[in-house]
């Protein structure tokens, strides 16, 4: 590191994963873990080739709609007993799927084919994990129907309110009409599914990038930064999650990219490396303290580096073996990641303010609803 706080580690080969770099036993540690260099290089070559098939974006769903869909989604993998890291998966493959042109919202069968599509993925990715505990399709009916009838009450081809399936409508408001959702029809929507995957639904999620790197950089670091790796994973996954919610995966920011950039500015968060470090030449030090605080990852400030400059270049170069890449690329992700999370942040704003206006709106149409009650008795009392 040099006066300026810019990554100068030197390296002897371009190649991160070079076995070279690391000595036998902590390759036979990393196998042991099963995060072993041959799997980070078949995740990359993977992810590589999924995303530059997803380059062209078909899907045409609502922002809205999408957190409608993926919110169902959460709750049938809490119901079904799915795992949090499957959970991500399905959601992964729901975007692709759609953006391969899966269901367009706009079609006369949208509002039963997306929700079946959704329960779909969720009940095949649960079978995956034990096929003798998972439900059937039959058993996802009545809520993937309940669903439906709520997507339905709302124009799918604009805007869908992410209110939860089954929530109470207005008193005043018409009953919707309800929608029928079959088993056969999510049997039917799961080979949709596969047949747009191409029968790819094995696929690193951010959780799942985020926790073998966090193993990795436990291992190449001799285990010294424990503590922090794990409660550097917990808060990446939770940051995972509202990532996931407000924006898809894409050929720009794909999984692996989004759990190397979470994982670089929790390290700093977790005061293991200051700031600076992953600052790209591109940005300014006072623009990137700004994107760092609007990014809410930090609750008290910017962070403090706790770590030696003895000991600080000795972990990131067990940083740039644990994820494979230059610091140029963890600079470009960290640099990414902050931005997208600073829209997150933007937008949970916006949605608390718009819930407010909501709510005071509602009770001031209760309190002159009670007003005009009362005129209306007081009037009868003259008569």
């Amino acid at each position: 590191m040099n006066g300026g706080g810019k990554m100068t580690v030197e390296v002897q080969n371009e190649d991160f994963l070079d076995e070279a770099a690391l000595n036998e036993d902590l390759l036979d540690e990393l196998h042991a873990e099963a995060v072993s260099n041959q799997l980070i290089r078949s995740w990359v070559s993977h992810e590589k080739k999924v995303w530059q098939e997803k380059r062209v974006d078909r899907s045409q769903l609502s922002a809205d709609c999408r957190e409608a869909v993926l919110q169902f989604m959460e709750g049938l993998a809490r119901l079904t007993g799915l795992s949090v890291t499957a959970w991500h998966v399905a959601a992964l493959l729901f975007d692709q799927a759609c953006m391969a042109g899966l269901s367009a919202p706009c079609s006369e069968s949208a509002a039963e084919d997306l929700p079946a599509a959704a329960a779909a993925i969720v009940l095949m990715l649960r079978k995956d994990e034990c096929s003798t505990t998972a439900p059937r399709a039959v058993d996802l009916v009545a809520i993937t129907s309940q669903f439906a009838t709520f997507l339905q009450s709302s124009p799918a081809s604009s805007s869908v309110s992410a209110r939860p399936a089954g929530s109470s409508c207005r008193e005043d408001a018409e009953e919707p009409e309800k929608v029928s959702v079959t088993a056969s029809h999510i049997l039917d929507q799961e080979r949709q599914v596969l047949t747009a995957l191409k029968w790819d639904v094995f696929q690193p999620s951010v959780p799942t990038w985020t926790d073998a790197l966090c193993k990795r950089l436990d291992v190449i670091s001799h285990r010294e930064f424990k503590t922090s790796l794990s409660w550097v994973r917990q808060q990446s996954f939770m940051s995972a999650q509202a990532l996931l919610m407000q924006r898809p995966s894409s050929s720009e920011m794909p999984p692996r990219r989004t759990a190397n950039g979470l994982l670089c500015l929790f390290l700093v968060v977790a005061r293991v490396v200051p700031l600076s470090i992953f600052r790209p030449p591109q940005v300014t030090p006072a623009e990137w303290e700004a994107l760092f605080l609007e990014s809410k990852l930090a609750t008290t400030g910017l962070p403090s580096c706790d770590l030696s400059k003895e000991k600080l270049p000795v972990f990131l170069r067990s940083l740039l073996s644990a994820t494979g890449c230059s610091p140029e690329v963890l600079q470009s992700d960290a640099l990414a990641v902050a931005r997208a999370m600073r829209l997150v942040v933007a937008s949970q704003l916006a949605s608390a303010e718009q819930e407010q206006h909501t709510r005071k709106t509602e009770q001031d149409e209760e309190q002159e609803r009670q007003q005009q009650e009362q005129n209306r008795r007081r009037k009868q009392t003259q008569i």
